[in-house]
């Protein structure tokens, strides 16, 4: 039994002052032996689960239990509620085991215990390695992290003062867990305390001073978290008296929409992102209010990288580009309307899919809408579009607008030919014969070329590309000299699938295509903190110098998926930086090469047969695999997403940065002046040649990292429809195409 124990004890590893200890689990169990819930024949395995299950069920809080036999005339439980948030009484029935434990102590071993029996329950995960063999550091564990300091600071009564020996952590505990309890309410699903590691000293010098500081983790509730107001009770009653006492000038009286008259509060909020950060006003409020407290706020510092510092849109403001990425939409919702109207065209449109990062919410820097000039010096006008001049005399590159990727479907049709060179020429006239459409029906600015359609709607520049299932396998296509017809990779069938669909093959199947994205899309909307999660996890990538050329961005963004879809021993985040944070150690410490990654999308995927047969095709063919194995329910071979990158060498690279980033984070995170760019600047001296390019030629060089200080903030216009507006240069990325030519 005793070995029992100990396994269970390494699960629940709360250290420190007021924990749930090895000594109090210890206790447990032998209660739930006496109690004839736990056999003493019974495995490892049954006693664990039988505790989990039972702590996870219990409710020390209210219902405490006892060690001591009812004969023995002892006080009874009910007696030690009235003096103690969590009640555990040992075999004499007059000490309380949990005596210095919180409620919210408690509470969180009661989360970890339902969730530990959740894990047990999963088939679809390794349980074991998942609840006892990884790591669970504070800080990738809760979704805001507060750290309150001067603890001693804070006024309490002699009466508590006796009962803690004027210990200054539980001292100032009760306070502050009480004002954070009331305060937040429905916006959290729970509220934990770090247990700092209580010192030794010997007995003949003095004690050492007591912590002066705490920290409190916050797990929000995604439905009430970002509610800008909270809704008090009716004026005029006595409820409303204890609401103004409680929040003093903040609280205003307010009428709302049911014609109620309330109290209220209310948090200024303008972007997506200071939504997400209501919680951090609420506390940072009170506990200055009420409790005279400064604190270490911890949610999103990491988030100033996806923030456009030198760029500003006039119809709104930034944020962390969820409101630029909600204004693409917008615009492609109308012009995905306006192509599936058109006439006169040979084949119907059925649906107008897109397929950029943008569509996905994982565009780091989304496209912006402006008006579009032509230059003196970089472009000059031409018939429909805005031109480059000379590209030898070019001193700098115009402005970086990137285009917007989108797949056109059309009917089903016998009357396609089975010839690759007729396809494409079929593909081209209908790019001009759309383009005329837009044109005269639409009067939108649509320029046709042999492989895609660009079109100007809404100061975006839209590619539109015609989907046709089978181009891919007629470029597979080989004939041998014996007349067998086989079908095989060629670098343009990869390359074709690169461009057309934004991931590396698409297999001739746009329908996938389109599902995959689609599935996406509402991950995003279970999980708002997806799409800036992802965009935080391309932004370091890059900043590391470890482009999408080496680290494909859908890779990228279904490893993050997978943090959402098998977020054990952990809740699925609801900030994207403690998602960033999760990414960096799946990176660090994920052995590649016995880990598969397995997305179950709407969970289609059953262990007793999919799963298990993917699992053992990974492990019976994994020298022939590539060096990330990641399947999907839409694609379970695993190999099409990586099959040319990662390789094996950048997976290593990337592991040592994503390790070194998480060791930086861990040192610096309480730091009131800590640089949060520090791990987004690369080591620059592993590399043997440094290449330093003109800066003029880079057209997103307002997107560095560290951006001149001395640069003009650039205020873009509200984009106006003009008669006549041409195209402008798009896409023109100086610095990849010098990439290209170089790799």
């Amino acid at each position: 039994m005793d070995t029992k124990a100990d396994l269970k004890c390494n699960w629940c590893s709360f250290q420190g002052y007021g924990s749930f200890g090895g000594h109090i689990v210890a206790q447990l169990v032998s209660h739930l032996v006496l109690q004839k819930r736990i056999s003493v024949l019974g495995s490892s395995y049954q006693v664990v689960r039988a505790t989990w299950v039972y702590l996870a069920q219990s409710d020390w809080t209210n219902f405490g239990a006892s060690l001591a036999e009812p004969s023995m005339g002892t006080p009874p439980v009910s007696a030690f509620h009235q003096y103690f948030e969590v009640v555990f009484v040992d075999s004499t029935g007059y000490c309380n085991l949990c005596a210095n434990m919180s409620k919210e102590t408690y509470e969180r071993v009661k989360r970890e215990a339902d969730l530990a029996v959740k894990c047990l329950d999963n088939p679809n995960i390794n349980s074991f390695q998942v609840l006892f063999m990884t790591p669970v550091p504070f800080y990738r564990q809760y979704d805001h992290i507060i750290r309150v300091s001067h603890l001693s600071r804070l006024e309490t009564d002699q009466v508590r003062q006796l009962d803690h020996t004027n210990h200054t952590l539980p001292l100032a505990q009760v306070p502050i867990l009480a004002t954070l309890r009331e305060g937040l309410g429905r916006r959290v699903t729970a509220i934990a305390v770090s247990l700092e590691d209580t010192p030794h000293w010997s007995i003949s010098i003095d004690p050492p001073a007591s912590a002066d500081s705490l920290t409190v983790g916050l797990t929000l509730d995604p439905v009430h978290a970002f509610i800008n107001i909270d809704k008090g009770p009716t004026a005029n009653t006595e409820e409303a008296e204890k609401f103004r006492d409680f929040w003093g000038p903040k609280s205003e009286l307010r009428r709302f929409p049911d014609s109620s008259i309330c109290e209220a509060v209310v948090w200024p909020v303008i972007t997506l992102a200071d939504k997400r950060l209501v919680c951090g006003q609420v506390v940072e409020y009170l506990l200055a209010s009420r409790l005279g407290l400064k604190v270490i706020y911890v949610a999103d510092q990491y988030e100033t990288l996806i923030k456009h510092s030198k760029v500003k849109p006039a119809d709104f403001e930034y944020g962390t580009g969820e409101e630029a990425t909600l204004s693409v939409l917008s615009v492609f919702n109308e012009l995905s309307k306006q192509v599936r109207e058109l006439n006169d065209l040979p084949l119907e449109i059925i649906s107008v899919q897109g397929t950029s990062p943008v569509f996905r919410y994982t565009d780091t820097f989304p496209p912006l809408a402006t008006q579009s000039r032509p230059g003196k010096k970089v472009t000059k006008d031409g018939p429909n579009c805005i031109l480059l001049n000379d590209t030898s005399a070019i001193g700098m590159a115009p402005r970086w607008i990137p285009v917007i990727e989108a797949v056109i479907q059309l009917a089903l049709s016998k009357k396609w030919p089975n010839d690759l060179e007729a396809v494409r020429r079929i593909k081209a006239a209908f790019h001009v014969e759309v383009a005329k459409c837009l044109s005269q029906q639409c009067g939108l600015t649509a320029q046709p070329h042999p492989n895609f359609l660009d079109v100007l709607k809404g100061g975006f520049v839209f590619r539109l590309r015609l989907a046709y299932p089978r181009e891919v396998g007629l470029l597979k296509k080989h004939v041998t000299p014996h007349g067998v017809t086989t079908y095989v990779d060629t670098d343009e069938s990869r390359n074709f699938g690169e461009g057309y669909s934004s991931h590396p093959d698409h297999h001739g199947s746009c329908s996938w295509v389109c599902a995959i994205i689609t599935l996406r899309s509402v991950l995003h909307q279970e999980h708002p903190s997806y799409g800036p999660a992802c965009c935080l996890s391309k932004r370091w990538l890059a900043a590391q110098m470890i482009d999408p050329h080496h680290f494909p961005e859908i890779v990228v963004e279904l490893l993050v998926a997978w943090l959402y879809l098998s977020p054990e021993p952990h809740e699925p985040p609801t900030q994207p930086q403690t998602a960033f944070f999760r990414f960096l150690h799946l990176l660090a410490s994920t052995n590649w090469v016995t880990q598969p990654v397995i997305l179950n999308f709407n969970t289609e995927l059953t262990r007793g047969e999919e799963v298990v047969e993917i699992e053992g095709m990974f492990q019976s063919s994994r020298a022939t695999l590539p060096p990330l194995f990641l399947a999907t329910s839409y694609q379970p071979s695993g190999v099409v997403w990586t099959k040319r990158n990662p390789t094996l060498q950048i997976l290593v690279r990337t592991a040592m940065l994503a390790k070194e980033s998480l060791t930086i984070v861990e040192e610096k995170l309480f730091s009131r002046h800590f640089d949060t760019k520090l791990i987004f600047r690369p080591p620059l001296d592993v590399y043997d040649v440094l290449i330093y390019l003109r800066p003029l030629l880079n057209p997103r060089r307002l997107e560095a990292v560290d951006v001149n200080k001395d640069q003009p903030v650039v205020n873009l216009p509200s984009y106006q429809y003009h008669q006549g507006e041409k195209l402008p240069v798009a896409g023109f990325n100086p610095v990849q195409f010098y990439l290209q030519e170089l790799r």
